[in-house]
Protein backbone atom coordinates (compact mmCIF):
# COMPACT_ATOMS: atom_id res chain seq x y z
CA UNK A 1 0.00 0.00 0.00
CA UNK A 2 2.88 2.35 0.51
CA UNK A 3 3.36 2.23 -3.25
CA UNK A 4 0.19 4.33 -3.62
CA UNK A 5 1.70 7.52 -2.19
CA UNK A 6 2.64 9.79 -5.08
CA UNK A 7 4.29 13.14 -4.46
CA UNK A 8 2.38 15.47 -2.17
CA UNK A 9 -1.00 13.81 -2.79
CA UNK A 10 -2.09 11.15 -0.36
CA UNK A 11 -3.37 8.23 -2.37
CA UNK A 12 -4.82 5.15 -0.71
CA UNK A 13 -5.24 1.63 -1.97
CA UNK A 14 -8.74 0.33 -1.36
CA UNK A 15 -10.75 -2.74 -2.26
CA UNK A 16 -14.49 -2.07 -2.28
CA UNK A 17 -17.22 -4.68 -2.66
CA UNK A 18 -20.45 -3.58 -4.32
CA UNK A 19 -23.42 -5.71 -3.30
CA UNK A 20 -26.83 -5.10 -4.83
CA UNK A 21 -29.70 -5.16 -2.35
CA UNK A 22 -33.12 -5.93 -3.79
CA UNK A 23 -36.49 -4.87 -2.40
CA UNK A 24 -37.34 -8.51 -1.61
CA UNK A 25 -34.42 -8.63 0.84
CA UNK A 26 -32.05 -10.67 -1.33
CA UNK A 27 -28.47 -9.70 -2.10
CA UNK A 28 -26.42 -10.09 -5.25
CA UNK A 29 -22.67 -9.59 -5.35
CA UNK A 30 -22.14 -7.30 -8.34
CA UNK A 31 -18.49 -6.46 -8.56
CA UNK A 32 -15.51 -5.25 -6.65
CA UNK A 33 -13.21 -2.35 -7.26
CA UNK A 34 -9.54 -2.43 -6.40
CA UNK A 35 -7.19 0.42 -6.95
CA UNK A 36 -5.54 3.53 -5.69
CA UNK A 37 -7.65 6.62 -5.11
CA UNK A 38 -6.96 10.01 -3.65
CA UNK A 39 -7.97 10.12 -0.02
CA UNK A 40 -9.67 13.43 -0.81
CA UNK A 41 -11.44 12.57 -4.10
CA UNK A 42 -15.21 12.00 -4.07
CA UNK A 43 -16.38 8.40 -4.38
CA UNK A 44 -18.87 9.52 -7.06
CA UNK A 45 -16.39 8.57 -9.80
CA UNK A 46 -16.23 4.97 -8.61
CA UNK A 47 -20.04 4.83 -8.30
CA UNK A 48 -20.45 6.20 -11.85
CA UNK A 49 -18.02 3.66 -13.24
CA UNK A 50 -19.84 0.83 -11.47
CA UNK A 51 -23.23 1.96 -12.78
CA UNK A 52 -21.82 2.19 -16.31
CA UNK A 53 -20.35 -1.31 -16.14
CA UNK A 54 -23.14 -3.11 -14.28
CA UNK A 55 -26.25 -1.20 -15.34
CA UNK A 56 -25.59 -0.16 -18.94
CA UNK A 57 -24.53 3.38 -18.11
CA UNK A 58 -27.49 4.30 -15.92
CA UNK A 59 -27.20 7.41 -13.80
CA UNK A 60 -26.12 6.89 -10.22
CA UNK A 61 -29.19 8.99 -9.33
CA UNK A 62 -31.23 5.80 -9.95
CA UNK A 63 -29.55 4.10 -6.98
CA UNK A 64 -29.01 4.46 -3.25
CA UNK A 65 -25.54 3.66 -1.91
CA UNK A 66 -25.16 2.60 1.72
CA UNK A 67 -22.03 1.94 3.70
CA UNK A 68 -21.61 -1.45 5.43
CA UNK A 69 -25.35 -2.22 5.92
CA UNK A 70 -28.06 -2.35 3.22
CA UNK A 71 -30.91 -0.98 5.33
CA UNK A 72 -29.47 1.12 8.16
CA UNK A 73 -25.99 1.91 6.91
CA UNK A 74 -24.97 5.47 6.23
CA UNK A 75 -26.45 6.71 2.94
CA UNK A 76 -23.73 7.95 0.59
CA UNK A 77 -24.17 10.78 -1.90
CA UNK A 78 -20.91 10.17 -3.73
CA UNK A 79 -19.49 13.47 -2.53
CA UNK A 80 -17.73 11.75 0.37
CA UNK A 81 -14.07 10.79 0.16
CA UNK A 82 -12.41 7.65 1.46
CA UNK A 83 -10.84 9.81 4.17
CA UNK A 84 -14.26 11.19 5.24
CA UNK A 85 -15.60 7.67 5.67
CA UNK A 86 -12.40 6.01 6.89
CA UNK A 87 -12.82 3.45 4.13
CA UNK A 88 -10.27 0.70 4.03
CA UNK A 89 -9.86 -2.46 2.01
CA UNK A 90 -12.74 -4.86 2.33
CA UNK A 91 -15.38 -2.17 2.81
CA UNK A 92 -18.81 -3.18 1.56
CA UNK A 93 -21.04 -0.69 -0.21
CA UNK A 94 -24.63 -1.77 -0.81
CA UNK A 95 -26.51 -0.58 -3.87
CA UNK A 96 -30.31 -0.44 -4.07
CA UNK A 97 -32.40 0.82 -6.92
CA UNK A 98 -34.46 3.88 -6.07
CA UNK A 99 -38.10 2.82 -5.54
CA UNK A 100 -40.16 3.10 -8.69
CA UNK A 101 -37.22 2.64 -11.08
CA UNK A 102 -37.26 -0.31 -13.49
CA UNK A 103 -35.01 -3.28 -12.77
Amino acid sequence: MSGCVRGHTLVEQVHLYFIEYRNNGSYTYRHSWDGCISALSPLRFIFERGAAEEHCGESIENFHFRLKNPTVGRTLTGDESSRDLEIHSGTRIYIARVAGEAE
